[in-house]
């Protein structure tokens, strides 16, 4: 028998009667606990499930923690996804397929780009004589896949291999020796909208720009 709380008369649960394995991954492994879940009385007088545990660690049953995700996230920009789960297991000793990698990499890289928002006017205050500025552009290899038809649901049939440009700007003062830099796959006024960004956290009066140099690469 369920173990049942009516918040309407304080009625206090007893405990064991309601529990269920709760475990996720962290960079010390898997953790696995015995969670106590209580059904309470919700809106609309209907029985719910209620997960303190879950709730107050902010977990979920088979997910990842945070920190666990952000070493996943630099290893997949660093990388690709296949190589991920062998770095993670030489370097923290655990194991993470390559399709988690590949989701957590590409989540946290879609929630950057969500907040993105790129500098359109100049800010006031002290500038600098110069400002050293680059764009170089690498023709990069790239696969999409079609929506597959009603009769076909396997996407690897629709598979084609195309070529895009990566378009990569710096920025930097004479005396800065690590520059700032922006990236993007748009034309070339994206490019000139992130050489526009990058360059406004360093006030200057003058902009000494290098010719864009296109770099094609057979790979």
């Amino acid at each position: 028998m369920k173990n049942r709380v009516n918040l309407s008369t304080k009625n206090i649960p007893r405990p064991g009667e309601l529990e269920k394995k709760l475990y996720w991954y962290s960079r010390f492994g898997r953790i696995e606990v015995l969670e106590q879940r209580y059904e309470v009385v919700g809106e609309g007088g209907n029985w719910q499930i209620m997960r303190p545990f879950q709730q107050s660690a902010e977990v979920h049953c088979r997910g990842y923690s945070m920190p666990l995700q952000r070493v996943i996230t630099d290893f997949g920009a660093d990388v690709a996804f296949g190589q991920v789960p062998q770095k993670l297991l030489e370097h923290h000793g655990v194991r993470v397929p390559v399709s988690s990698a590949q989701t957590i990499t590409q989540a946290h890289a879609q929630k950057i780009l969500e907040q993105e928002s790129l500098e359109t006017e100049y800010r006031s205050g002290a500038s600098i004589e110069t400002l050293i500025a680059e764009i170089d552009g690498s023709m990069i290899p790239i696969v999409t896949t079609d929506t597959p038809g009603i009769n076909e649901v396997d996407r690897r049939k629709t598979r084609k291999i195309g070529w895009m440009e990566a378009r990569l700007a710096l920025v930097r003062a004479p005396e800065q020796p690590q520059p700032i830099f922006g990236v993007t796959l748009g034309d070339v006024d994206d490019a000139g909208a992130q050489l526009f960004d990058i360059q406004l956290p360093i006030p200057r009066n003058n902009l000494v720009l290098k010719l864009p140099i296109i770099i094609i690469r057979e790979l």
